[in-house]
């Protein structure tokens, strides 16, 4: 059975190892490795909440939850923002992404409007909220400019 709960400093190598296991995406994959600090993505939120999905004492799954003041069509609102949420891949397809979400939209409770931002190839996450009643609403470019190193000299560098 699996229980939802929230993490704890000591859950951190158990989380960057799930992270490992779980790009996003199939044609772009995104990756990430937060080591040595899981939480230190979370930490740019004023408050934030991340969750552990725990089967037999061993943590499979995470998701990430903070609430903000957002401005949408001029209207001042709060959103919950549900990000990072990872499942072990031997513990997929046993509804733990499921329970993960909507733990974090019940403890959002105050939000106006709840969202995700999915890469647009990663049908499982897509495919997960949908199943939980999110809609599609926008998407947008994400623009990146890679730090270039060639024979020891940087020639692009973002501080």
């Amino acid at each position: 059975m699996v229980s939802i709960r929230l993490a704890r400093e000591s859950d951190n190598p158990e989380l960057l190892s799930i992270e490992r296991m779980c790009p996003q995406g199939t044609s772009l994959v995104l990756s990430f490795d937060r080591t040595p600090d899981f939480f230190s993505r979370s930490r740019i939120y004023e408050a934030y909440r991340i969750y552990v999905a725990e089967e037999e004492g061993k943590p499979v799954g995470t998701a990430g939850l903070t609430e903000k003041n957002s401005k949408i069509n001029g209207k001042r609102t709060k959103a919950a923002y549900i990000y990072d949420v990872r499942v072990h891949p031997d513990h997929r397809g046993k509804g733990i992404g499921s329970q993960l979400v909507e733990r974090s939209l019940n403890e959002a409770s105050e939000a106006d409007l709840a969202y995700a931002v999915i890469a647009q190839d990663n049908t499982p996450s897509i495919a997960l909220f949908r199943k939980l009643g999110f809609d599609n609403v926008g998407s947008f470019n994400l623009l990146n400019v890679s730090s270039l190193q060639k024979k020891g000299k940087t020639f692009f560098t973002l501080r």
